[in-house]
């Protein structure tokens, strides 16, 4: 999967391993994802100094494309 990453004081798009869908939960395919200037820029700038990448975003929005909850459809918006 890509994800949005602060990383030694860039954003990047990158590549990151997809992680297991447990029992009772659903994967969203994020269509829109807010970014705040406040939490992430400050994110951004202490990423100077790390040596990993810092995984942003929140306030998502997609459409459930894998399930392990039966009360959710695959292709239901989700926010």
């Amino acid at each position: 999967m890509r994800a949005i990453a602060a990383n030694q004081g860039v954003i990047a798009v990158l590549d990151k391993a997809e992680p297991a869908l447990p029992a009772g939960h659903v994967k969203v395919k994020t269509m829109y994802s807010g970014i705040s200037a406040g939490t992430e820029l400050g994110i951004l700038e202490k990423s100077r100094t790390r040596t990993e990448p810092a995984f942003i975003g929140y306030s998502a929005m997609g459409s459930s494309s894998r399930l392990a909850n039966k009360r959710i459809r695959p292709g239901s918006d989700s926010a």
